[in-house]
């Protein structure tokens, strides 16, 4: 079989090597008997190609050979993967990999499955969101899933239960010990991204007079020490990103647990099983979406007696919920057609952010950016302005730049994006565009502001809530019922969500707070108040522990 390389590297090698074959040479491997030299020549095939600077050619060529191999070799989706990457077409990069995650599942390769999935919906991000956006689709990655977890299912057999302890509690001899909730993540990375925050809320603002708490992280979206699949998990381990998080754990009493990533996802997922019951969880509340298949097999194996989900962009369709805990409502909705009757009850609890910690943090000088102190500054905070700065989005900014000199616009969340730059040199408002960079502490950035400009057509949430919070206006539009779509709207609520896909009416709201102090600050009153209201996460923390609590309560009543 042809080793794992890029079409790039193998023109170099056959190039030093002088061995580049003729199309004679191709078009005998192509027919050949052996599939491993019917693979060579669609490499070599796309080689050509790409060597010719026909890229989505080549792209076409390794997608085709699914229909003479019936399969794709990994060397293959490696190479789609690649190349999708440099096209721009991440998307066909995802549904490709969710194929060969079918085929591998099927021909008994449960790891290289289950790796290829997670990479199918991380590629999924990146593009349309096709994936996450339909419920069947999502329903269907489920399935695979499921398949993976029957035959892990002996192995959790033998694993001590809870009947014992459980046997305590009904009597009374252990009834005032606190309740053990634990929350499963697929990473801990430092506190710039948002399942992080919730987890250090958790900590922070929990009764733990009523609940002792634990958090495991799965290390689902950390690279594996031997990966099976070659793209997907890739990033640091939580050891590595998140040692501020660790370390603020650690200081409120709590001990993370972080999954080795010498393991494969399906012993992996069976370690975190064995851990909470180890600890003898009361309840699990797993932070995960369907691109941690660990954390999937984990709540659907584990003997907890109370598990739950909170939904962070796509349902987990996990059998055997108990609750999924869901931030925007649209998804309730959008999901309704497909919830599994074994899914557990959907409940909307709004996701919360710390407002007195952002209440303290101070405002960033606008000097050190460039911007003048008198400048109406647009600006927006994001961990993806690669990806969330469409054309759109700079679009309607640079017609708000160039109908308003005093207008600014200030990205924090990277350094200077070139191809960025370029498009607003294009509209010839660069001299007034900013990138701030990566920033620790939301509040301050966000003070640097006077309007919050959400992305679109993919828009942030969290920063969204943080925004508002701060008491800033925030514009936001709802490009469609998809969650990334539409989150940021059904933040904000339906004074200053935009209906979409209406990019002419999200201008016009940018240029009336751009023109209008007084309307811009009235817009922040009332949405700081709706923060207040809707979006404290000391209210977040109470209900998610207390309505968990209840759901264990009466399964207890019920014995």
């Amino acid at each position: 079989m042809v080793r794992l390389a890029s079409l790039e590297d193998m023109i170099r090698e056959m190039d030093a090597e002088g061995t580049r074959p003729s199309a004679g040479d191709v078009d005998r491997l192509l027919q050949h008997a052996d599939e491993g030299q019917r693979v060579l020549g669609f490499m070599l095939r796309a080689c050509e190609q790409f060597r010719a600077g026909r890229e989505q050619d080549a792209l076409r060529t390794i997608r085709e050979a699914r229909a003479s191999l019936k399969f794709l070799p990994t060397i293959l989706v490696h190479n789609i993967v690649w190349l999708a990457a440099r096209l721009g077409r991440e998307q066909v990069a995802a549904h490709e990999c969710l194929a060969f995650a079918h085929d591998a599942m099927r021909m008994g390769y449960a790891d290289l499955a289950l790796e290829a999935a997670s990479a199918a919906l991380i590629l999924d991000t990146m593009g349309a969101f096709d994936i996450t956006r339909d419920p069947a689709k999502g329903r269907e990655v489920a399935g695979l899933y499921e398949t993976a977890a029957e035959r892990l299912a002996p192995h959790v057999q033998g694993l001590r239960t809870y009947d014992a302890f459980r046997r305590r509690r009904a009597a009374g001899g252990r009834g005032a010990e606190p309740l053990r909730v634990a929350m499963v993540v697929p990473n801990l990375v430092d506190h710039v991204v948002a399942y992080t925050k919730t987890v250090l809320h958790l900590a922070r603002y929990a009764d733990r007079a009523r609940y002792a708490l634990f958090v495991y992280s799965s290390e689902n979206h950390a690279g594996r020490d031997v990966p099976l699949f070659p793209t997907g998990c890739a990033l640091s381990s939580s050891a590595q990103r998140g040692w501020e998080t660790l370390r603020e754990l650690k200081r409120r009493g709590v001990e993370p647990w972080l999954c080795p990533t010498s393991l494969h996802f399906s012993d992996a997922a069976l370690a975190v099983v064995e851990k909470l019951v180890e600890d003898r969880i009361d309840v699990a509340v797993f932070q995960s979406g369907l691109s941690a298949p660990i954390d999937w097999l984990a709540a659907r194996l584990s003997p907890v007696p109370v598990k739950a989900a909170v939904h962070i962009g796509s349902s987990l369709f996990v059998p055997g919920l108990d609750v999924t805990f869901f931030d925007n409502p649209a998804n309730v909705e959008r999901e309704k057609d497909c919830w599994p009757k074994d899914g557990g009850a959907r409940r909307v609890l709004r996701t919360g952010t710390d407002i007195a910690e952002l209440q303290g943090q101070k405002p960033l000088h606008r000097g050190p950016f460039g911007v003048p102190d008198d400048a109406v500054v647009i600006g927006v905070l994001s961990n993806h302005l690669d990806r969330r700065l469409s054309k759109e989005y700079m679009c309607v900014i640079g017609d708000v730049l160039r109908e308003n000199p005093a207008a600014w616009f200030l990205a924090f969340g990277a350094g200077p994006l070139p191809e960025k730059l370029q498009f607003f040199e294009a509209a010839g408002v660069a001299d007034r565009v900013r990138f701030g960079g990566e920033q620790l502490l939301a509040g301050s950035a966000l003070k640097a502001l006077d309007i919050y400009a959400n992305e679109f057509p993919v828009g942030g949430s969290q920063s969204v809530v943080e925004a508002i919070a701060c008491g800033l206006p925030v514009a936001a539009l709802r490009w469609s019922d998809a969650h990334p779509e539409c989150a940021g709207a059904e933040i904000v609520g339906a004074a200053c969500a935009v209906p979409g896909p209406d990019t002419a009416a999200y201008t016009a709201l940018l240029n009336r707070w751009v023109r209008d102090a007084d309307a811009r600050r009235a817009a922040g009153r009332a949405l700081a108040e709706r923060a207040r209201t809707l979006y404290s996460v000391e209210q977040y923390v109470h209900e998610l522990l207390a309505q968990t609590a209840e759901i264990h309560a009466r399964k207890h009543s019920a014995r």
